[in-house]
């Protein structure tokens, strides 16, 4: 019965002894957080200066972080006033890219796409379950929340090609971290927007779409102002998922072909079809 009980003290006190040594390496370090999403809609990878919002949620459910503001540093996310919690909890980790400062859990696609709007609207979205503290940090997925679309005009007119639209299209999204996987859905009060499209030289254009079922127009307009549109069949546009869309236009600058099929061109995006038109 004494051996037991020594056994059972030694037992209890090696416990405490690796608790204490496991603390020990974390307590009062940040949360490093290192991203595992290869690319992003807009670029190869997360550079030096993005910003990810992060919310914890440990598991007595009180709230850890509150959208917080974690900068990429070159190799991972990091914020020098966000520490890890006690050993002895873990915590839900969901994040988002690009920060917003007054984030609300839903997100809109912008409108003006031809600079800066269209990375704006490149959501990306992580969530990993039952983090315990670690002093190398955390490991978050990001995946790709919205839709892109990519225009190829075959211009055989005289007239340049200076503007694309991708019109018809809602814009506004509430953000879901519910299941394993997260993701957005439209909301209600969602509106119809014309989104001007961003250029990528050589008569390509590529735009940012909400996920959702629609009748897309691509309308196109020369340096004259003149402009012409083709209404694309009703698509489900699925989150991380590229589309392209090849439009001809004949020398009196009418279009006179427009062909759909899958874009694999850019990395860690699912091509997506469209039925020809």
């Amino acid at each position: 019965m004494k051996l037991n009980l020594l056994v059972f003290a030694a037992a209890a006190l090696l416990a405490v002894s690796c608790s204490d040594k496991q603390a020990s390496k974390t307590d009062g370090l940040p949360i490093a957080v290192y991203p595992t999403v290869s690319t992003r809609a807009s670029d190869t990878n997360f550079e030096a200066g993005d910003r990810i919002g992060l919310i914890i949620t440990l598991d007595d459910m009180t709230t850890h972080a509150d959208n917080a503001a974690l900068t990429h540093n070159g190799q991972y996310f990091e914020d020098d006033d966000l520490k890890w919690y006690s050993t002895n909890k873990s915590g839900d980790f969901t994040a988002y890219y690009p920060y917003q400062e007054n984030y609300t859990g839903s997100y809109s696609v912008l409108a003006d796409q031809t600079s800066d709007g269209y990375y704006q609207s490149d959501l990306l979205l992580a969530v990993a379950r039952n983090v315990q503290p670690h002093p190398t940090g955390v490991s978050l997925g990001f995946i790709h929340a919205m839709s892109q679309i990519v225009v190829y005009i075959n211009n055989n007119s005289v007239y340049e090609v200076v503007e694309v639209r991708v019109e018809d299209t809602k814009n506004d999204v509430l953000i879901d971290y519910t299941g394993d996987r997260p993701g957005v859905m439209l909301k209600l009060t969602a509106v119809q927007i014309s989104i001007l499209a961003q250029s990528l030289g050589a008569d390509t254009y590529r735009a940012v779409v909400a996920p959702q079922t629609a009748e897309a127009v691509i309308t196109v307009r020369n340096e004259t102002g003149q402009e012409v549109s083709t209404t694309l069949p009703s698509t489900l546009f699925t989150a991380g998922t590229s589309y392209s869309v090849s439009v001809t236009l004949s020398d009196n600058f009418d279009i006179t072909e427009v062909k759909i099929q899958s874009n694999g061109e850019i990395e860690a995006w699912v091509p997506g079809d469209i039925e020809d038109l």
